[in-house]
């Protein structure tokens, strides 16, 4: 693993959660990888991911795909695009795009 820039470069200080987006060709697409970038202490979001865990635990939920892909894109979709305060998220969540490996889209990076 090599860093480009650093982080806190791109991450504004309101920002309460950022996650990447699955590459395009993953078969959940628009789900989150599961392994988030940034995120707050007590997190809202977190916190329903762990819940939908439970359910899923305890045989209250089916899962199709990926569990942590999965359940992480409805613990947001949950808080943040049902929630009657989403236009105040906007400026707390970052949501960046994974990108394989190309060459060609980045010349300066040695390849894997």
């Amino acid at each position: 693993i090599e860093a480009r820039m650093s982080l806190w470069n791109v991450i504004s200080v309101n920002t309460e959660f950022v996650v990447p987006k699955v590459h395009v060709d993953h078969k959940q697409p628009d789900s989150f990888f599961q392994a988030f970038i940034g995120v707050v202490p007590q997190s809202r979001i977190i916190k329903r991911y762990l819940e939908l865990f439970v359910e899923y635990y305890e045989g209250r939920k089916q899962v199709t795909g990926p569990l942590g892909v999965v359940l992480l894109r409805e613990a947001f979709d949950d808080v943040v695009l049902k929630s009657p305060q989403k236009a105040e998220w906007q400026s707390k969540v970052q949501i960046w795009q994974e990108v394989r490996y190309n060459s060609k889209l980045f010349p300066n990076v040695k390849s894997p």
